[in-house]
């Protein structure tokens, strides 16, 4: 249930040939809230010279539930927003953040004396090619996608009913060559330093298909783990 197990079991002298198949009652009881996935692993049991007992052979996955997740409205409070030629900077009791109006991204996020990011929050298109990209990898690389820039042509902020708004026109587009996306950016801040992003994009149809499309956050080194909401 969200990632974390609450319910554990063994089928005990499991046997099955090559193509075999063979029915089984699992009994499981489905949590009435929450994202419920059944997972299902294989492990060898008896000894052989290669795989030792325990070893993983396989596992599966199944969907028991998937339930729609509404997110917290963000709180309203004390927020300040001043801009000036080359930054928006936003503050809070226990949190200031600057967003950079020539790039249109935050470049600093800073909580509790702590600054979450070490490089600029840019959009990012581009990922490792895979073997199944082997032909479009030739087309993305061409339209320069592992190579944009993010540019903005205006920024503005202001401070309505508690939160903080920050709407921005911007473009990734590689040097010499036409813009892939045209983005219309807004992100709204609580007065707990929540962000709400949301991206409204426009891209050249004579461009190759993205690769991907997210927010790119460099955290620090001591930043070892994530939890998902």
């Amino acid at each position: 249930q969200d990632g974390d197990a609450v319910q554990t079991g063994e089928i005990e002298g499991f046997s099955l040939p090559p193509r075999g198949e063979k029915a089984y009652t699992l009994a499981y009881n489905v949590p009435s809230s929450g994202d419920c996935f059944l997972n299902i692993t294989y492990r060898a049991t008896g000894s052989h010279p290669l795989i030792p007992a325990g070893t993983l052979l396989g596992r599966d996955q199944f969907e028991l539930a998937r339930r729609e997740r509404k997110l917290k409205a963000l709180p309203a409070g004390h927020v300040a927003v001043a801009q000036d030629h080359r930054y928006i900077t936003i503050s809070g009791d226990s949190f200031r953040y600057r967003f950079d109006v020539r790039t249109g991204a935050f470049d600093q996020l800073v909580t509790g004396n702590r600054s979450l990011i070490t490089e600029p929050m840019l959009l990012n298109i581009w990922r490792a090619p895979t073997d199944n990209d082997r032909n479009l990898k030739h087309d993305w690389i061409n339209a320069g996608y592992n190579r944009v820039i993010q540019r903005a042509y205006e920024a503005a902020a202001e401070e309505k009913d508690g939160l903080a708004v920050i709407t921005c026109r911007l473009s990734l587009a590689p040097i010499y060559l036409q813009p892939i996306l045209q983005v219309h950016a807004r992100y709204v801040i609580g007065a707990d330093g929540a962000i709400d992003a949301s991206f409204t994009c426009e891209k050249d149809e004579a461009m190759p298909s993205l690769p991907r499309f997210g927010l790119r956050l460099m955290l620090p080194n001591d930043m070892q783990n994530a939890r998902y909401l």
